[in-house]
């Protein structure tokens, strides 16, 4: 119900916003969170089109806690979506 709110307030943007952000531990949140929005189809098309670029630059981080949300992220967002695999 949670997501279905956030979603209409367009979450998703905010959290793609905070990818972009000079500091590892906001990556790992805005990362973990984009997880957590995956569960909603809606959020996870919207995530897919803009997120996944920017998700696969992180990857090249040195730092391995926003390697492994990021991979997560990506995880969640393919997952049973063909579209975004």
């Amino acid at each position: 119900e949670i997501r279905k709110i956030l979603h209409g307030e367009e979450v998703e943007k905010f959290l793609l916003s905070l990818l972009e952000i000079n500091n590892d531990e906001v990556k790992v949140a805005a990362s973990q969170a984009i997880s957590a929005m995956c569960e909603s189809t809606d959020s996870k098309c919207v995530l897919g089109l803009q997120g996944i670029p920017q998700l696969v630059q992180l990857l090249s981080s040195d730092n391995e806690e926003v390697k492994e949300a990021v991979v997560t992220a990506l995880t969640n967002l393919t997952t049973a979506s063909p579209r975004n695999a």
